[in-house]
């Protein structure tokens, strides 16, 4: 990526963050993802890309929970490498891994998945919009984007919020930007969830996606 990276974010801490995923991942901070509040969702998502999918792409795996709930898809979950091996092997040892940082690694491996998850990872990103588009980029068939600020009416914007040992980016893509996004890419909502709405506070809504790969461009 040609943009400078701000690595003083949480999520390039390899001592802290990870032991603070781990608790998050294992109820301690919070519900574990099949007892969480937007666990319906996802799951509903799943398995409506499920029917015409064989196997799933969790970019930003995290602690990797949802290799327990993807049933016969096969998995594999990627993430920077101390994430990995402190947060992921450790709750959930028996999925399948590999590393990946979401600006420096190539995803022209993307494209051997039927599904990409991403569960708040664009969510996170510096630069959101243009790590969206090398994912829909190198995508083949579909995408579901979870828990993901759209701003109705508010340009894109990216801020920092406290997050595990630290800070991380938060993005509020502007929903113009992000169906422009789609269109370039050849992609189309096939369902749109929201999930939380803030509307009350600003015009953002954190919403969930599945997306599909148009026909005419080889979906």
């Amino acid at each position: 990526m040609s943009n400078k990276v701000d690595k003083g974010s949480c999520w390039y801490d390899n001592i802290t963050t990870p032991t603070e995923m781990v608790k998050g991942a294992t109820g301690v901070l919070w519900p574990i993802l099949e007892e969480s509040d937007h666990f319906s969702v996802l799951n509903r998502m799943l398995r409506t890309a499920s029917e015409s999918s064989t196997s799933i792409l969790d970019l930003g795996c995290g602690a990797a929970d949802v290799s327990r709930v993807c049933g016969t898809l096969f998995y594999l979950g990627v993430d920077m490498p101390h994430i990995i091996e402190n947060v992921a092997r450790q709750v959930n040892p028996f999925g399948r891994y590999d590393e990946f940082d979401a600006h420096d690694s190539d995803y022209g491996f993307v494209s051997s998945y039927d599904i990409v998850l991403m569960n708040a990872f664009i969510d996170v990103m510096e630069f959101p919009r243009e790590i969206l588009g090398k994912v829909l980029e190198n995508s083949a068939k579909h995408v579901i984007l979870h828990r993901q600020l759209i701003s109705e009416g508010s340009p894109t914007s990216i801020t920092k919020s406290q997050s595990y040992s630290g800070w991380t980016y938060r993005s509020a893509i502007n929903r113009e930007d992000f169906e422009k996004i789609l269109c370039n890419h050849g992609f189309e909502i096939l369902d749109e969830y929201v999930v939380r709405d803030y509307s009350g506070i600003d015009d953002t809504v954190e919403k969930s996606f599945l997306l599909t790969k148009k026909a005419e461009m080889g979906g």
